[in-house]
């Protein structure tokens, strides 16, 4: 009886040790995934400042049922100085199984969310390439995009929808890598995800191929331009690739594919339109399109968009504002303006993200100061209540279809921006309320510091423009008699 109870109280020790230590297990793996405290860049370790990455390759098979991914990672870089470590980045939440560097097995310590690589004999100065296999359970984004991690939802027909954001905690919430904005892959990534074949998945660069296999659909992406950490990402949905080309200003022919899921399609042609108008006004101030060897792309996501290269994300559920009788998003604007000031133009730390979040909100004023017109009648029929104002006002000269009008405008930043814009085109309705004897195509405006109109200097503003939208002819008006700038019309917006 007394053997009884001591192997009754041994067990009872027992089940209290396992259940604490499965307690201890879940409070630790719920700790690994809490990214909250996350972030990329800083100070570069001296270990890393001698890396210099050239090349990802990433090759993963996403289970949806179980929420996880598992693969593996090639990084090619090169080592400035021979080295007796290598370091990378890896949440703690992915399990690594196994490291080779250049085909050889090595030593390696996975901890605080950074894998450090040792073997006998060190790392030679020059090219390096390490394979590892991880797989796990990725975070789950708690307010994405502004807090990154996986999003795993269902569309409103009950497909599977995954979207991936990682901005502020880096590419190492997911992949292996030296997560840093001062070093992007000179060379490009690779990205090959395994999907149920059913779903189709969205990716930066070109789809090369698409494998099926079984059940199961391989789609391999690849993007031959430098791209930063937080951009390496995919989009997994029922989707439906809805496609049109677009010429940019230097004569490149470049694909235009929205993903957008199936039961949303209806309205991928209006978004491709706005997509295209955007590329102009962004091509007319900051150049070409810096991705036209490989595509303008538009991923339909659960969250609000991110400025993912050549994959923008969009989800305002196709609700849109009107600015000058056009049809326009904000939140596509802005990130898509990201092509050029994030991506192409990269800050080399986080310190200077105004050089991307300021000038993507400028370019969103020059969308505005492009789209916006002029209600002609409604400044007309009100200048007369305003005539004898003595608020601080900007006088705009609208001259449209031989039909001048000294129009009264509010100060604000669209008019301010105008200033150093005089003899700006902007397109408006053919069917403008101004013009009473034939349709009017584009309206001419002066700005006249001080509240002065100069009649002449305005007409001859509107003979140096022609009535056809198409041209592109180049006018000076003085806004203070010594500065002279010209401006041309939005062609075909």
């Amino acid at each position: 009886m007394v053997y009884y109870k001591t192997i009754n109280k041994k067990l009872k020790q027992y089940c209290i040790f396992f259940m604490l230590a499965f307690l201890c297990s879940l409070a630790s793996l719920g700790q690994t995934r809490d990214i909250s405290k996350m972030s990329s860049g800083g100070k570069l370790n001296p270990l890393q400042a001698i890396m210099d990455i050239r090349h990802y390759t990433i090759d993963l098979n996403v289970d949806m049922d179980q929420q996880s991914i598992k693969g593996n990672v090639e990084v090619r870089l090169n080592l400035s100085k021979q080295a007796d470590t290598l370091l990378l980045d890896l949440l703690d939440a992915m399990l690594v199984t196994k490291i080779k560097v250049n085909n050889a097995a090595v030593k390696f310590n996975h901890q605080n969310d950074k894998i450090y690589i040792t073997h006998d004999g060190g790392f030679k100065q020059g090219q390096q390439l390490i394979y590892v296999e991880y797989g796990g359970i990725p975070p789950v984004a708690v307010k994405p995009p502004w807090g990154g991690g996986f999003t795993w939802t269902k569309d409103s027909n009950g497909n599977p929808w995954v979207a991936i954001n990682c901005q502020f905690e880096g590419g190492k919430l997911y992949f292996p890598c030296k997560d840093h904005p001062g070093d992007e892959p000179n060379e490009g990534v690779d990205l090959n995800i395994t999907v149920p074949a059913a779903l189709t998945v969205a990716g930066p660069g070109l789809l090369q191929k698409v494998i099926t296999k079984k059940s199961r659909k391989t789609f391999y992406w690849k993007t031959n331009y430098t791209i930063s950490n937080y951009c390496v990402l995919f989009n997994i949905g029922k989707y439906k690739v809805v496609s049109d080309t677009y010429t940019t200003i230097n004569g490149n022919k470049v694909p235009v594919d929205f993903y957008v899921l199936e039961v949303d399609t209806a309205h991928a042609k209006k978004l491709i339109e706005v997509k295209i108008r955007d590329t102009k006004i962004l091509e007319k101030y900051f150049g070409e399109y810096p991705w036209a060897k490989e595509k303008i792309g538009i991923a339909e996501v659960p969250n609000s968009g991110m400025e993912h290269q050549t994959m923008i994300t969009f989800q305002n559920k196709f609700v849109y504002k009107t600015i000058g009788q056009q049809v326009y998003s904000d939140n596509l604007f802005h990130e898509y303006a990201h092509e050029w000031w994030a991506n192409k133009v990269t800050n080399k730390d986080w310190a200077h993200m105004w050089i991307q979040e300021g000038i993507a909100t400028y370019a969103e004023a020059l969308a505005m100061l492009e789209l916006a017109t002029v209600s002609v009648r409604r400044a007309c029929c009100s200048i007369r209540s305003l005539r004898n104002s003595r608020m601080d006002w900007q006088i705009l000269r609208v001259l449209s279809a031989g039909i001048s009008c000294c129009i009264p405008i509010r100060r604000s930043p669209v008019i301010s921006m105008s200033r150093w814009k005089a003899g700006l085109v902007l397109p408006v309705s053919r069917s403008s309320p101004c013009s009473s004897t034939k349709p009017t195509q584009h309206v001419v405006l002066y700005v006249a510091p001080n509240g002065t109109c100069c009649r002449a200097a305005a007409l001859s503003a509107a003979r140096r423009f022609p009535e056809n939208p198409s041209t592109r002819p180049g006018g000076e008006v003085s806004t203070s008699g010594s500065a002279r700038r010209s401006a041309a019309p939005l062609n075909g917006a």
